[in-house]
């Protein structure tokens, strides 16, 4: 079955439409630019792209056959569906196995959309039956992800036997990335300043 992706439809634009930004200024430091600002600019856009990517392009939760997968800026973890014993919400998405609890990054929930979750619902939705309308009433999209990943854990947890446990890592990629843009930005200050 193939994974299903949660994650801000609203933080992917920002990052495609960031990433095209700095494609285009990049290919106009690599045409025209012949000096240490070229490089200190360079590094700059290079360091606000590495940013976007972590905060914007990178974080998701994953649900695949096995478990789940939660990506944060700098940490990944994997969750067998046998080790998820409690998924809940407050403004971002907890999901507890024994001892780990793994706090997802997106989807977020802020207070004023509960409220006007709550005092709206959805009941002015087309198609939508009065009754389902009710049970969706006060439901952020933080809410339903929650939901989704709580019926994929009952429906798809393994027969008896299986005792994996949640692995949390640091992300070597996210790592790696922030601190090569960061060593590029202090390169291009000390030959600004030199």
């Amino acid at each position: 079955m193939k994974p299903t992706v949660f994650r801000s439809k609203f933080a992917l634009v920002v990052a495609y439409v960031w990433f095209a930004f700095a494609f285009v200024n990049a290919v106009d430091l690599v045409l025209r630019g012949r000096d240490a600002y070229a490089l200190l600019g360079g590094a700059i856009l290079l360091a606000f792209t590495v940013a976007i990517y972590l905060t914007c392009f990178r974080p998701r939760i994953v649900a695949g056959d096995e478990g789940v997968q939660v990506h944060n800026p700098f940490r990944d973890a994997f969750i067998p569906w046998s080790a998820v014993d409690d998924i809940t919400v407050s403004h971002s998405i907890r999901i507890s196995a024994g001892e780990t609890v793994v706090r997802s990054w997106t989807p977020q929930t802020s207070s004023k959309e509960r409220r006007q979750a709550l005092r709206k619902g959805v009941a002015t939705k087309p198609g939508l039956k009065e009754r389902d309308a009710e049970s969706f009433r006060g439901v952020t999209h933080a809410d339903w992800v929650a939901r989704q990943l709580s019926e994929f854990a009952v429906s798809r947890r393994p027969k008896k036997g299986d005792t994996a446990a949640a692995k949390v890592a640091w992300s070597p990629v996210a790592v790696g990335l922030s601190l090569a843009s960061l060593a590029l930005l202090a390169v291009s200050i000390v030959a600004v300043l030199v």
